[in-house]
């Protein structure tokens, strides 16, 4: 925040921001102060077998997860190598259809500037893929906010500098 002003007397807090930061700041009061549940948001790239399960075993426990940790999980990005289905609220059950029937083709920053557009916070890229490009896209994705998971074994083959760069950037971010 740019300015933060207790008034003890009132009961109140005045917290100034900038514009692109009221999103962000609204969530951070309504979950620290108020206890609405932390949202993660999952961008979700390969929805084959092992992606495909995994959509499914989110959307099945997201539930229980929400009652038990107060953790609101939403698969907010769904996307293989040619397209890419958003949706800001959560996807549910419906996913497979949105994904087949979905007009947009796949595209990084696309992805990543609809999280910035949307105020997405707590992100994580979750890697179903097995392709050998697609890892070389984490730097970018721990630049621009994501945590990343991954199933994918590939980035375990490259160099041993590459490995050392990427902690570097997930030490800054």
């Amino acid at each position: 925040p740019l300015l933060l002003n207790q008034v003890a007397s009132a009961g109140r807090v005045n917290i100034v921001v900038t514009e692109n930061q009221t999103e962000l700041a609204k969530n951070i009061i309504e979950t620290e102060i108020f206890g609405k549940p932390k949202a993660v948001h999952l961008a979700l790239i390969g929805h084959g077998n092992v992606g495909g399960t995994l959509v499914e075993q989110i959307l099945d426990s997201a539930h229980d997860i929400l009652n038990r940790k107060r953790i609101d999980l939403k698969v907010v990005a769904i996307a293989n190598s040619r397209r890419m289905a958003l949706n800001k609220a959560g996807f549910g059950s419906d996913w497979r259809q949105k994904i087949n029937y979905s007009q947009s083709e796949f595209n990084i920053q696309d992805l990543i500037a609809y999280a910035q557009e949307h105020h997405l916070e707590n992100l994580v890229m979750v890697d179903n893929t097995a392709s050998k490009e697609f890892v070389l896209n984490y730097d970018e994705f721990v630049e621009n906010g994501f945590d990343v998971i991954s199933s994918n074994k590939i980035y375990n083959t490259l160099p041993i500098a590459k490995y050392r760069n990427f902690r570097q950037i997930l030490n800054k971010n």
